[in-house]
């Protein structure tokens, strides 16, 4: 929809698949340098941070701290890329809706401006149901649990309206609809009932290893709060 021909559009899949790919390995190779500076000191047992979303902020403090503007100009990228995903992110729901939700009879009878004002008004909905996310993230350990939660009870659905898309032909659309709509309210159900469970009783796995909790190699100052809390349990 974006892009002038097919060829465009298989070419951009194919930067995408290799830039991702990058990241991807970016990624994971900072996963390994985070666990090779605390591997020795945990900073969510030394209480520095209280959830695993404030370990690579506390590392850029750590590591950069002494140069001056490196740990806010780390940060300022990190908060840009998310809301560079996220408009693009909108701006495709709505131009989504406009093009499948919106009826092509009546479509036809509105000129560009009133087209572009109704996208307009889909993004920002779209942007509001999204900000209203951001309220139960308080609820769960951190972002990453929550983007993998909200990912599982979204992807499920939408890969099944795409299989039955592709190998049932007798269904119309508001089957798909209605399939889609009970999918995503009993994948809520489930993972809404998982997580508030696993706040009451944690899963203690048998054959997982333990979670890493050394403090033996951190700076003297760091354990203040932690000998406090110690003691006051």
């Amino acid at each position: 929809l974006s892009l002038p021909t097919i060829a465009d559009a298989k070419r951009a899949v194919k930067y995408n698949f290799l830039l991702t790919s990058c990241l991807l390995v970016m990624v994971g190779w900072l996963g390994l340098v985070l666990y090779a500076t605390y591997s020795s000191c945990d900073p969510i047992t030394a209480h520095q941070v209280r959830t695993k979303d404030q370990v690579l902020p506390l590392l850029v403090l750590h590591v950069a701290a002494d140069i001056p503007g490196l740990p806010g100009l780390f940060m300022a990228g990190v908060f840009s890329g998310s809301l560079s995903s996220v408009s693009s992110g909108l701006n495709s729901l709505a131009a989504i809706t406009l093009k499948d939700f919106i009826p092509e009879q009546r479509l036809s009878r509105m000129n560009n401006i009133q087209q572009a004002l109704l996208t307009k008004i889909f993004s920002a909905i779209f942007g509001l149901l999204g900000y209203s996310m951001t309220f139960l993230i308080r609820f769960m350990p951190g972002m990453l649990e929550a983007a993998m939660i909200i990912g599982g009870v979204i992807n499920g659905p939408i890969i099944g309206v795409f299989t039955a898309g592709m190998l049932l032909p007798w269904i119309n659309s508001c089957g798909v609809l209605g399939g889609f709509l009970g999918s995503v309210l009993i994948s809520t159900w489930i993972a809404t009932g998982g997580t508030v469970y696993k706040q009451h009783m944690p899963y203690q796995s048998l054959t997982a290893p333990a979670y890493p909790s050394n403090i033996s190699g951190c700076p003297p100052d760091w354990l203040t709060d932690h000998n406090q809390s110690v003691v006051a349990e």
